[in-house]
């Protein structure tokens, strides 16, 4: 039944494709300036969703189209002003989602409209090449979620030099501008952020950079539905390269986050209080390919470990701006120990293999096993969907294997517009460990397509 929803739901968006490719066509001819972009997301699969551990398996599915307007001006290689809106139509069987989605873990049940982004753009600012201004909601993303992966409404300021590039940015969530999600959930309410980069390319292909971030609760503190209030700043440093001509590693990417900050938190019991917080973050992968090889084989260890916490308000956090999400450039997205048992990144302590294969041309074929554990046994549990039962008093989380094939339609130009198609098949297994209690495992079968023009 879901199955045949979300095949209805394609037939009805295509003529929607072939109207809004006949306007783009028609604008193109007049030189607007004007674009269109399309995206088709959809997703079907079975496993626990977003049940708790050891809850009932089921089908579920979820369906996104994402169209989006740019307008270039009159000059298109090298605008002075850039406008950009896209727009989120989507359907979730229940609420369910995974990693290759963009930004959140989870969607609305049912049918929803989000209006994701929308910005102006001012480039060739005070006519220097390279500096730029952008003012409205836009995407804020970097190879690990865990310093920012959504949108938001802000102003930022951004630079490309030859060797360097880097971007303050100041915004805050005002809206949801969802339809079902009617207002922003009070923990995500009146936080002012200041986010910062800057990077230097050292190499080729090499470069090391900073990040920084603030946050600034400014709700009323004291609050029930908004227990802690929590002012912070994050400084870290990153490393990457790829490509690279070394018989040891080819590729890496290495970050390292401090967190410090001031929380005032409204106990359960009503009491009121006010203490400082501090904790630490890293994470990284290197990689070694051996591209000469049969099916092109390329290895690689992925680690992450946080600070040990003491409990819920306590070490480092993923604040709601941020996820446990990889976007690589040119790689499908994915959560960093597997596709549905997603970290908190909280008294964490994780490590991985992984192996990555190329049996055709444009077929991907990977597979990763992870081994996932409280870094103490007096903190939270570092997943999601826990259960009263589970605790870090034993520290093994559980081991994680995560199977992914991968086939990219060569580029086919369709009504002179490039049209993109990926299918990807996921098999995923949690082999429970001891501080899930009862010890039940789960598996999960997904089968994703993306379409684009």
């Amino acid at each position: 039944m879901i199955c045949g929803r979300v095949l209805m739901a394609l037939t009805l968006v295509t003529p929607l494709f072939a109207s809004a490719q006949e306007d783009e066509l028609w604008q193109s001819e007049q030189g607007s300036g004007l674009g269109l972009h399309h995206k088709l997301t959809a997703q079907v699969g079975y496993g626990p969703g977003i049940n708790p551990i050891g809850g009932d398996e089921t089908d579920f599915s979820v369906l996104r189209y994402a169209p989006a307007v740019s307008w270039f001006g009159s000059d298109q290689t090298w605008p002075e002003w850039e406008i950009y809106t896209r727009i989120w139509l989507s359907y979730s069987s229940n609420g369910a989602s995974n990693p290759v989605f963009e930004g959140e873990q989870s969607t609305p049940e049912g049918e929803s409209a989000e209006w994701r982004d929308f910005y102006v753009r001012r480039n060739r600012l005070f006519g220097q090449q390279g500096l730029a201004l952008t003012l409205g909601r836009q995407r804020f993303s970097n190879e690990l979620g865990l310093w920012w992966d959504t949108s938001i409404e802000s102003i930022n300021l951004s630079w490309k030099g030859e060797k360097n590039q880097g971007f303050v940015a100041i915004g805050s969530r005002f809206d949801t501008y969802n339809t079902e999600l009617k207002e922003l959930d009070p923990r995500e309410e009146s936080i002012v952020y200041l986010l910062s980069e800057y990077a230097y390319e050292f190499a080729a292909l090499q470069k090391v950079g900073v990040r920084f971030m603030v946050e600034n609760d400014e709700s009323d503190p004291w609050e029930v539905e908004d227990r802690f209030d929590i002012d912070a700043y994050r400084a870290g440093l990153f490393l990457s390269g790829r490509d690279l001509l070394n018989k040891v590693i080819s590729d890496y990417h290495l970050e390292f986050v401090g967190l410090a900050g001031d929380v005032s938190e409204l106990g359960r019991d009503g009491s009121q209080e006010g203490y400082d917080i501090d904790g630490w973050a890293f994470a990284g992968e290197v990689g070694r390919d051996f591209r000469s090889a049969a099916w092109s084989p390329r290895i690689a260890l992925r680690v992450g470990v946080t600070d040990k916490s003491s409990g819920e308000g306590d070490g480092f956090y993923l604040n709601p701006i941020q996820t446990d999400r990889i976007n690589i450039e040119g790689t499908y997205s994915s959560a960093m120990t597997g596709s549905f048992v997603a970290l908190t990144m909280s008294n964490a302590l994780f490590y991985g293999v992984r192996l990555e294969l190329e049996p055709g041309v444009r077929q991907h074929l990977d597979v990763m096993v992870s081994d996932v554990y409280c870094h103490s046994r007096d903190g939270q549990l570092p997943i999601t969907r826990t259960r009263a039962t589970d605790s870090c008093s034993e520290r093994s989380i559980g081991q994680l294997i995560d199977l992914n094939y991968v086939w990219d339609m060569y580029p086919t130009v369709v009504g002179a517009r490039r049209l993109d198609w990926r299918v990807m098949f996921n098999l995923g297994y949690f082999n429970a460990g001891s501080a899930i209690k009862p010890r039940d495992s789960e598996g999960q079968v997904l089968l994703s397509t993306e379409i684009s023009f």
